[in-house]
């Protein structure tokens, strides 16, 4: 029975296949594939004061309402104190969906306190993949960019 792959093998080769098959996927298609990969965009909602800084947006409730991975958040630190915080794993469509909010509710200007059904927050959309993110940017402003650049994010 020398012949009889031993289970760390077998998980070994497995793991190698896995990662060998994923190596040139973007961040989206790898969380498609891999039910065990990192979502595309990260979204930590922190619950502030108030006066952690000079730009203010407020967010609409039927606006929210309309994105439970927003809202679910939002109403989960409702209550909390500040500094306390949630993190989700979001799909691209979905990141973009709520960076889309902020931009029109905000009038594109982005970042700083948010403030929802009488509380403030201050929220954070990170893209895994930084080409998907500038992708996002490009299609919201309408134009592509022909400098052949490429924006490069460390692994």
């Amino acid at each position: 029975m020398a012949d009889t792959p031993t289970r760390r093998k077998l998980l070994a080769a497995v793991g190698t296949a896995t990662a060998t098959g994923l190596a040139g996927c973007t961040a989206a298609e790898r969380a498609r594939l891999n039910p065990f990969a990192e979502p595309p965009v990260s979204m930590t909602v922190i619950r502030a004061s108030g006066d952690e800084s000079g730009t203010r947006c407020s967010l609409p409730t039927d606006a929210v309402a309309e994105i439970p991975e927003l809202r679910n958040p939002l109403d989960e630190l409702n209550d909390a104190t500040d500094g306390e915080r949630a993190q989700r794993g979001l799909s691209i469509p979905t990141g973009r969906e709520i960076s889309n909010l902020f931009t029109r509710q905000c009038d594109g200007d982005i970042g700083g306190i948010y403030r929802y059904d009488g509380a403030a927050y201050l929220i954070g959309l990170t893209y895994r993949d930084q080409a998907d993110h500038q992708d996002h940017h490009e299609d919201l402003a309408g134009n592509e960019t022909d400098d052949d650049t490429e924006t490069e994010t460390p692994n």
